[in-house]
């Protein structure tokens, strides 16, 4: 079923997009909130679906829980197209997690497919604008279980977006946006000393590292080093600060505030929130509908980035990874968990975390 992952060439829109003003709110103003975000992060749906989620005794299917990224186009068809993009991973993701699930489990009942179809069934595509896209998706609903389906013909409809940049200078792009690039020089020059493969900073360091996070004011280096941090406590395997940790990154993650780095912060923050209240074991819960409304709310924020700032590069190339970025499953490439210690290793035992 990875097909159903087959990346899209991650390249920038090459459309000027129309700025526009936010409808902000007085409360909001400060950090320029509009109606929308608001509505998003007040998500009653979403603490619904968790407490049912908690609830239930059975194995849970996660693609009628997904929620659509809402969007006002305000005319602005490229926009409209990018809150497509998301929408339709948003989709195609939950199916692959459903299907992970499936598998997992297949041996304690869940011997035929009725049960995740029916769950397919309440799936309503709302968030994909393209009428005969949300009919075609749903066809393929019936192939789903027995071979791969080739969704190709519909990742084109998305496709308003043409490479303009070479290999060399993507990474030269995903390189300026490393946490590296915004830490206080000693923390930049000694990185590796605190997150790496086999390191273990002693306490000493940690206090340091802390306590410089705590009086930091500007933000991108704040975001930055809350990131440092949370590589720090999940290789030393201590939870006494995760709880605090998980805190401050869902209020950034909650604050519309754009930084380069809330992408990398939220997929920091969904490891955490695995090391801290679930487990990386095959058989653990994982709150995706969790870590994709943050997710939501990370892509709404950049949206908003865009549309004021359309010849921003890297945050569409950012956008567009975000997007099409895979739920936490229970099988990957390592053997012994489930993603989110593949996630984990990814981000913090290399020396590149992109």
């Amino acid at each position: 079923m990875k097909s159903y992952l087959k990346a899209l060439a991650i390249v920038p829109v090459i459309i000027s997009l129309a700025a526009c003003t936010p409808n902000k709110t007085e409360k909001f103003r400060e950090c320029y909130h509009d109606e929308m975000f608001i509505a998003m992060l007040n998500d009653s749906m979403y603490k619904h679906q968790e407490e049912e989620i908690q609830e239930r005794d059975s194995i849970v299917f996660y693609a009628s829980f997904e929620q659509p990224l809402l969007w006002n186009d305000n005319g602005d068809t490229t926009l409209r197209k990018m809150v497509d993009y998301y929408n339709f991973y948003g989709f195609v993701n939950a199916i692959q997690t459903d299907i992970d699930t499936w598998v997992r489990f297949d041996y304690e009942g869940i011997d035929d497919e009725a049960e995740i179809l029916d769950s397919w069934q309440k799936i309503t595509l709302s968030g994909l604008s393209n009428t005969s896209m949300r009919r075609r998706l749903k066809e393929t609903l019936k192939d789903c279980l027995s071979k791969e389906v080739d969704v190709t013909d519909i990742e084109n409809e998305l496709s308003t977006w043409e490479p303009n940049v070479d290999s060399a200078q993507f990474e030269d792009i995903l390189y300026t946006i490393r946490p590296q690039c915004f830490l206080p020089v000693y923390f930049r020059n000694n990185y590796c000393n605190y997150v790496g493969e086999d390191v273990i900073p002693d306490s000493i360091m940690k206090a340091d590292l802390y306590l410089t996070y705590q009086s930091e004011q500007d933000y991108d280096t704040r975001c930055a080093m809350l990131f440092m941090l949370i590589g720090v406590n999940c290789l030393s395997y201590s939870n006494e600060s995760l709880d605090t940790l998980i805190k401050d990154a869902e209020e950034i993650l909650t604050s519309g505030q754009y930084t380069p780095l809330l992408p990398l912060l939220w997929r920091a923050y969904r490891v955490t929130y695995c090391e801290a209240y679930c487990c990386p074991s095959t058989y653990c819960e994982i709150p995706n509908v969790r870590f994709n409304y943050y997710r939501r709310l990370v892509a709404y924020t950049y949206l908003r980035h865009i549309e004021k700032n359309p010849d921003d590069i890297t945050a569409k190339i950012q956008y567009l990874i975000l997007a099409s970025y895979e739920n936490i499953n229970r099988f990957g490439r390592y053997p012994y968990g489930n993603q989110s210690a593949e996630e984990f290793g990814r981000l913090f035992w290399k020396y590149s975390v992109l």
